[in-house]
């Protein structure tokens, strides 16, 4: 079905353009529709780990093998046997395929796209596809697919964040994770639990990264909570201690210890700390810790 056949099925007023020539390229098609390159949305038939996927871009993007994963084009026919439209001419509703859709197609207020054919496109509200979307019979979501530019990072200028963080969270795909979450918590806490599920290899999204924070106690005891969720796929038990009650035991058990720090061995310190991480499990924050112990240690 074309593509505006699809939208007067669904009730969404849209303005329909014919052009004065067919065209293949997103730019073309812009300039004869009195648009910006960045409106037009991109179909493409990908197969990611043997799975076929519709995804759509804008027009001036090129797809992110960093961000989608390992993908490739299908075949021509195949295309055609899966849409009903030849190359080229697939809009956003051609399939039934689980749909990805780029998340910078909804920063437009307006979009288009082809109704199926070279010469016709329809411009509608950015809103109002999204809608139409929701209303269609197959699966979509909300994702980052393209590769990074400056606009991007640039785009992330009001959180004054520094060029490097900046950078790293527009290049990696994660501004929609970021920029979901940055009203909640610190923007210090987000960007360290963003970078440790990245450092690893767990997959960011805002749940993981909402239950990092609100786990952690410290950097570190958040870098060790994403190593084990890495290893066993899953958080830690919480553990319930009391640490003021626990640092007193151990530095009632180990008195030699405290003694060798009073008569000038620093290192005994380091010592104490390992107890005290013991008995937490590791959940303790190590900074946490070691100030309470000096605190204590030079009363």
């Amino acid at each position: 079905m074309r593509a505006d056949a699809v939208l007067d099925a669904l009730g969404y007023d849209y303005d329909h353009v014919e052009q004065d020539e067919p065209t293949e390229a997103c730019d073309a098609a812009a300039d004869q529709r009195g648009l910006e390159t960045g409106q037009i949305v991109k179909s493409l038939i990908v197969s990611i780990d043997g799975q076929d996927y519709h995804l759509l871009v804008p027009g001036d993007r090129q797809l992110s093998e960093r961000k989608v994963g390992s993908y490739r084009l299908v075949e021509p026919d195949r295309s055609t046997e899966l849409t009903g439209c030849e190359p080229g001419t697939v809009h956003p509703f051609a399939s039934e395929l689980p749909h990805r859709v780029d998340y910078r197609l909804f920063l437009n207020e307006e979009v288009s796209f082809t109704v199926g054919n070279r010469q016709e496109g329809v411009i509608i509200d950015a809103e109002r596809f999204r809608d139409a979307l929701d209303d269609e019979d197959f699966e979509w979501v909300e994702d980052d697919l393209v590769s990074f530019t400056e606009q991007d990072v640039r785009a992330l200028d009001s959180y004054e964040l520094d060029e490097e963080t900046a950078t790293f969270i527009a290049k990696e795909g994660y501004t929609r994770v970021f920029e979901q979450l940055v009203d909640d918590v610190s923007i210090s806490d987000l960007v360290m639990a963003i970078e440790s599920l990245h450092r690893e290899e767990v997959s960011v999204s805002p749940m993981l990264v909402d239950e990092l924070i609100e786990r952690a106690e410290g950097e570190t005891h958040m870098q060790r909570l994403a190593a084990h969720r890495a290893e066993h796929g899953e958080w830690p038990e919480d553990v319930s201690y009391d640490l003021d009650a626990i640092i007193t035991e151990i530095l009632t058990e180990h008195e030699n210890a405290v003694q060798d720090y009073r008569d000038g061995k620093s290192s005994a310190v380091n010592f104490l700390m390992g107890q005290v991480m013991n008995e937490t499990q590791g959940q303790a924050d190590p900074g946490s810790v070691r100030r309470e112990l000096m605190s204590r240690l030079e009363d």
